[in-house]
């Protein structure tokens, strides 16, 4: 039987990438940054939707996803959360694991979509929107998103915990603690934290130490990945926000 899932979703994969390569291609011609923007497009993000089941092999579902940075896949089935899937993307190209079920679609115009299959065999549908208007706990760095274009925007903690940091301002390294640098930038206070607005940045050949609003950070070399944080014009938390 686990061939046989096997079988199905090695087929499910063809025919999904198949009828997204003329659409992949007309994509590619938009240029190479629209490009890079759908392939960070999920991380950090959160979609609901729902999983329909072929025949009668389960019932259908409603589902909720979010991409966290660091490739976990937290999500909830049948309204029970799980923090135990993985998820990967290649372009317009998604795959992820959930409990027993691997699956595989594409993202196009703004709607996550494609198949589904179990080591039993069964074969479910499903279709994802994403959710907005809530932004999340930041987290600990952004080495995830290296190479992204779009900002992250995020929400720093009351009583900011002071982490490790590499650089100053015009840079830190990627795999910074952002709440920490965002204190360290000036974009929030460490007692009252606040909504920080980060943006992924190439690599630096070093980075300064530097000292300022009571943050130290350290000096290093070479670093493929860095980001800056924007400035903030307020430094209180917004209204609240669900957390992880």
């Amino acid at each position: 039987m686990q061939k046989l899932a096997a079988g199905l979703a090695a087929l499910g994969i063809a025919l999904i990438a198949g009828s997204f390569a003329h659409e992949a291609t007309a994509q590619a011609q938009e240029g190479a940054e629209g490009e890079r923007a759908a392939q960070t497009a999920l991380a950090e993000t959160h979609w609901a939707g729902r999983v329909r089941w072929s025949g009668r092999a389960r019932d259908d579902e409603d589902w909720t996803l979010y991409f966290r940075s660091d490739g976990v896949l937290i999500y909830s089935a049948g309204r029970v959360s799980h923090e135990d899937g993985a998820w990967r993307q290649r372009g317009a190209l998604v795959s992820f694991d959930a409990g027993d079920a691997s699956a595989v679609g594409a993202l196009r115009d703004g709607v996550l979509e494609g198949a589904a299959y179990t080591q039993e065999g069964a074969r479910a549908t499903w279709r994802f929107r994403r959710e907005v208007g809530q932004i999340y706990a930041c987290p600990h760095n952004l080495v995830a998103m290296r190479g992204a274009q779009a900002a992250l925007e995020c929400i720093c903690p009351e009583n900011v915990a002071t982490a490790t940091a590499w650089g100053d301002a015009s840079a830190y390294t990627d795999d910074s603690d952002i709440c920490t640098a965002a204190v360290h930038a000036g974009a929030i206070s460490a007692t009252r934290g606040g909504r920080v607005t980060v943006w992924p940045r190439e690599g630096r050949a070093a980075y300064p130490a530097s000292t300022a609003n009571g943050v130290t950070t350290f000096s290093y070399g070479s670093w493929p990945g860095s980001y800056v944080i924007a400035q903030s014009k307020t430094s209180g938390l917004p209204d609240p926000v669900q957390r992880r």
